[in-house]
């Protein structure tokens, strides 16, 4: 599975605080790796961010360095993937179905 969070800072050039934490997705067999990026607004199949690297997972957060030519802004949205499906999906009692477009298609509850 995927999760997706948003840039909550950046508090110096090369890191951003991102809105997801252990409470949300797996950490144990590896920290979660950084996907594509999206812009609030902006219709695309996303940017390549899998240069970027999260370097350690808080409770309600992470941490990642921020590769250089890897332009980022509080508000984008990165989607990640996860070390283990099972200790992830087990953290959330509902998901998405999406489609190629990344719509909808339907809401679906996780029974952990």
């Amino acid at each position: 599975p995927e999760v997706w969070a948003h840039v909550q800072s950046m508090p110096e050039p090369g890191f951003a605080v991102i809105a997801m934490g252990k409470r949300d997705v797996a950490y144990d067999a590896g920290l979660p790796n950084p996907l594509l990026r999206y812009k609030p607004g902006v219709q695309s199949a996303g940017d390549d961010v899998s240069t970027c690297k999260v370097t350690a997972v808080m409770d309600q957060h992470a941490f990642m360095t921020v590769a250089p030519g890897c332009e980022l802004k509080v508000g984008d949205i990165i989607s990640f993937g996860t070390s283990h499906p099972c200790l992830t999906f087990d953290k959330w009692r509902s998901g998405c179905l999406v489609d190629n477009d990344l719509r909808v298609i339907e809401p679906f509850s996780t029974y952990f």
